[in-house]
């Protein structure tokens, strides 16, 4: 299952997963925090989604 962790591309200034390509190819997606210090230091999941 593909899993996007929006907090990574929000704290890093990364990419967004394209989330249309993997929905569109009919694959699930699932949203992560990726709590980690030093990419997406919150495991807020009302952050995760409100960022998705």
């Amino acid at each position: 299952m593909p899993v996007a962790p929006p907090g990574c591309s929000y704290f890093l200034g990364i990419p967004y997963t394209t989330a249309c390509k993997i929905i569109d190819a009919g694959l699930p997606l699932a949203l992560a925090s990726d709590y980690n210090p030093g990419s997406a230091p919150s495991g807020n999941m009302n952050f995760v989604v409100a960022t998705a």
